[in-house]
C-alpha cells in the first residue's frame, strides 16, 4: 500500500467520522494511530478526544482501474 492510500484512507475517517460512544464527530489526525499494515488491510486504532474511549478498526484499501 502506497503512502497517498493511506493518507487518503485517514483522512476520510477524519471527514466522516462519529464516535459510536458520545456521537461526536471531533477527530483529527493526531487521534488515529495505525497498529498495523499488511497488504491491503490496516489496523487503526481511534481515540475520541470527547469521552476518551479507543477502539480498533480494521479497513481494507481495494485498488481499482478507471
Amino acid at each position: 500500500m502506497n503512502f497517498g492510500m493511506l493518507k487518503n484512507m485517514v483522512e476520510n475517517i477524519v471527514a466522516t467520522y462519529k464516535c459510536p460512544f458520545c456521537g461526536s464527530q471531533n477527530m483529527n489526525e493526531q487521534h488515529i494511530d495505525i497498529v498495523g499494515a499488511a497488504g491491503n488491510t490496516v489496523n487503526i486504532d481511534m481515540h475520541c478526544p470527547s469521552c476518551d474511549k479507543h477502539f480498533m478498526a480494521k479497513t481494507e484499501v481495494v485498488q481499482m482501474e478507471l
